[in-house]
């Protein structure tokens, strides 16, 4: 196998597209509908976003007394390091095809090089999202560890992320290995690895709507504890 994804000559792959168009539609390889803009702005916004609430988040804790950094912490910086090496493979991808339609992507340009490059960002998306999302679990076990019943549910949604991600990373490697690259099963296994995170947020979210129906305060105060929470779960 050489550079390309098959071994017909360079000529049949140049005028192929890396999947056929709907019906109807030609594909476009010199001048195709991209949202390479679009993808740009967005990467920058909210990786800006959540860096600046890291940052704020570290600082608040440095300066309010009895407020010792804790694993939510550094797990929340990792988090931040795995999107900004996350926002850099994208713009890296931008050049591989990233932004426009299948149709409009020369099979030929699929060399093992890019390949490789967009196997190493869907790994670094899944570790990313993962450390999200057990840094807000160590968050919730800090603020609600005095209820047995909350710790409980905080380690299984440890124990369920940790299981989500392993699974799907075991899996595509040993993919890798057998095939010698990506496969149409692979997109299957990312749909199937997006619809398990979707539920592990429902289950994560569910945490402290639970614990707040059980704080004895007023229902205006509930709200506002709510919208705090809601602020610091939107990273998920």
């Amino acid at each position: 196998m050489s550079n390309t994804m098959e071994n017909p000559s360079q000529s049949t792959l140049a005028g192929h597209p890396v999947m056929l168009p709907p019906l109807g539609v030609q594909s476009d390889f010199d001048n195709p509908q991209t949202y390479r803009t679009t993808l740009i702005v967005l990467s920058i916004i909210f990786t800006t976003l959540a860096f600046i609430a890291v940052y704020f988040r570290l600082y608040a804790r440095r300066r309010l007394p009895r407020q010792p950094f804790w694993w939510d912490d550094g797990i929340c910086v990792a988090a931040m390091l795995a999107s900004i090496t996350n926002t850099t493979l994208i713009f890296i991808n931008l050049n591989n095809g990233l932004g426009k339609h299948m149709w409009d992507i020369r099979l030929l340009s699929l060399t093992r090089q890019v390949l490789l490059v967009m196997i190493i960002t869907n790994n670094v998306i899944c570790i990313c999202s993962y450390l999200v999302r057990l840094s807000l679990l160590l968050l919730y076990y800090r603020l609600f560890k005095i209820s047995r019943s909350s710790r409980r549910l905080i380690w299984i949604g440890m124990a369920l992320c940790t299981t989500i991600t392993t699974s799907f990373l075991a899996v595509l490697l040993a993919t890798l290995r057998i095939k010698g690259g990506p496969t149409p099963e692979a997109n299957d296994q990312l749909v199937v690895f997006d619809v398990l995170n979707i539920v592990s947020d429902c289950y994560i979210l569910m945490i402290p709507l639970r614990q707040m129906k059980q704080l004895s305060m007023d229902s205006a105060r509930k709200r506002v504890l709510g919208v705090f929470l809601g602020l610091d779960s939107w990273r998920v």
